[in-house]
């Protein structure tokens, strides 16, 4: 009984952590949830998700309020990883049925991805 709980517990720390070890998928995560926060006006659970640098920005949403677009739909189109860097390419449409593909640059801190910085010279409208 005592060797079962053990490699049971052994296979739930691998199981976990391997969970963490691909950041493609912990780089999509964090920018859906970033979006879904955004939908959702949630500004305190946004600051989950972004940089310091990038905390004023939330705050600048945040004085926007319901002016902010809605997103009907984001997707990660790619993903570059350069270290604790990433740049993300992103698809949107918004509630105008807008199409745009827009770069964030992502940094890694304390093993979590973060938004960084928006890429405003990057965006590109596919209507």
């Amino acid at each position: 009984m005592r060797n079962f709980f053990l490699i049971s517990l052994i296979f739930i720390l691998i199981s976990s952590c391997s969970n963490y070890d691909n950041p493609q998928e912990m780089i999509e995560k964090t920018m859906n949830s970033f979006y879904k926060s955004l939908n959702k006006r949630d500004f305190e659970t946004m600051k989950l998700y972004v940089s310091p640098r990038m905390q004023q920005k939330v705050s600048y949403f945040k004085n926007i309020g319901d002016e902010l677009v809605v997103y009907k739909s984001f997707k990660v189109r790619n993903i570059e990883l350069n270290g604790n860097l990433a740049v993300v390419e992103l698809e949107c449409v918004d509630e105008f049925d807008n199409k745009i593909i827009c770069n964030w640059n992502l940094v890694k801190v304390d093993d979590e991805w973060k938004i960084d910085v928006f890429d405003f010279s990057s965006t590109e409208s596919l209507n």
